[in-house]
This record gives C-alpha cells, sequence and structure tokens, in this order.
C-alpha cells in the first residue's frame, strides 16, 4: 500500500492559533489523502477498520488513532502506545478532541476501467 495525504489551504493565522479558532468560511483547508492498492478491502479498508478505528490496537485499552480514526465521539481516550508498557502509571493518558472530519471519499481505480477496456 502506498500511502500519501498533501495539505491544502493557508496556513493558521497566529491569531487563529492563539485564539483556538479559524476563519472557517473565508478558507478551505484540509488534507488530501490519496492511497494507492490492489485491494481496497484487504489492505485500505483492513488498515482503517482493523488498526486505525480499533481502541485495542497496539496494546489493551491504547483508544483508537488520534488522527485517522473515525468515532462518534467528539473526545477520544488515547493512553498511548509508544512506548510500549505494562504499568499502566508509565503511559501518557490523554483526551483528544476530535480535529479531523472526513469530509467525502471516493474510490477511483488507475488506470480508469474505460482505459482498461480499450486495452
Amino acid at each position: 500500500m502506498l500511502r500519501r495525504g498533501i495539505a491544502f489551504g493557508p496556513e493558521l493565522t497566529e491569531e487563529e492559533a492563539l485564539s483556538g479558532t479559524s476563519n472557517g468560511g473565508d478558507h478551505t483547508r484540509g488534507l488530501l489523502f490519496k492511497c494507492y492498492v490492489t485491494s481496497i478491502e484487504n489492505q485500505f479498508e483492513f488498515v482503517q477498520q482493523q488498526w486505525s478505528n480499533a481502541a485495542d490496537f497496539s496494546q489493551e485499552e491504547s483508544g483508537i488513532d488520534p488522527i485517522i480514526g473515525q468515532s462518534p465521539s467528539t473526545v477520544r481516550p488515547f493512553r498511548g502506545a509508544a512506548p510500549i508498557s505494562r504499568n499502566v502509571a508509565r503511559k501518557p493518558d490523554l483526551n483528544l478532541r476530535s480535529f479531523v472530519r472526513m469530509e467525502g471519499g471516493e474510490y477511483f481505480f488507475a488506470p480508469s476501467i474505460p482505459a482498461l477496456r480499450s486495452l
């Protein structure tokens, strides 16, 4: 699987960063995510469902991936996966607010199916 994220839109201004708000409607910002796989189900969907969205992926109760995990909750507990420690007192215990929101998604084929049919 080949994955790449590409940021688009202007960076936050110092005022936006300090206030914790952005000018929402003034700018479109985000991350274009592109992934090339040979099997959508066995590669991309597997990683998203079994790794990113699994609360126990790397360690018991470590929490879903704080950036790309998808959860209906606005606060995501993250008890850290690194360094691996069985001692709960040595793990970070964070409650991260959801800041990545998926706006849409499409599956495309490269080369396109019409191009393959023309061969």
